[in-house]
């Protein structure tokens, strides 16, 4: 749909980088007043949040590249700005994310549910934002549909990028996940209240 916000030159500002980027800093700020809401200490969730962010993104680029090794003509590319401009994988940064959170939480004696429970609403808020970066550079597409709400990618760079069928209806995937992700958020805060 609008996959650069900013192009000067052979620069461009990726539209999907700033909405993921906005996504997670709100989604920790919202994570970080709800822990003090919950009585723990804000400077602890603060840091907690910022090392899963980079351990997320560090796993995500790692398991990307231990995906598809061929990618790279030699090793070294894996160190460019094209990896770094690249997204990633999904389960890796999970599963990087999970661990330094737990190990974090471990270290500081930070209460496990009382910590989860304030961050999980965040978490759903980010991913909200997330799913319109993913909508606005054509990734994750959905399967073509006949249905009128069926959205038709036109975007010669979505399609370089993320190899989007271009001038064919399909299913908006990353706007239902988005809608489904912002439902969460609510009953999220909704319990947290609760």
């Amino acid at each position: 749909m609008f996959p650069r916000l900013l192009q000067i030159g052979s620069f461009y500002l990726p539209t999907y980088g700033v909405l993921v980027a906005t996504g997670v800093l709100l989604g920790l700020w919202i994570s970080v007043r709800n822990s003090e809401k919950q009585g723990i200490d804000g400077d602890d969730a603060w840091n907690l949040g910022i090392f899963m962010v980079l351990a997320g993104i560090l796993g995500a680029k790692i398991l990307y590249v231990v995906y598809d090794p061929n990618i790279y003509g030699n090793w070294r590319e894996i160190f460019s700005l094209n990896t770094l401009q690249a997204g990633g994988a999904f389960s890796g940064g999970l599963i990087a994310a999970l661990a330094v959170g737990a190990w974090y939480m471990v270290r500081h004696k930070m209460p496990p549910l009382r910590t989860m429970d304030a961050f999980s609403p965040g978490l759903a808020f980010g991913h909200v934002l997330g799913r319109f970066g993913c909508f606005s550079a054509g990734c994750c597409y959905g399967k073509p549909t006949t249905h009128f709400w069926g959205v038709t990618f036109t975007s010669e760079v979505a399609h370089a990028v993320s190899d989007t069928p271009l001038n064919i209806k399909l299913q908006p995937t990353q706007l239902i996940e988005a809608a489904a992700e912002f439902f969460n958020f609510l009953v999220l805060m909704w319990l947290l209240k609760r």
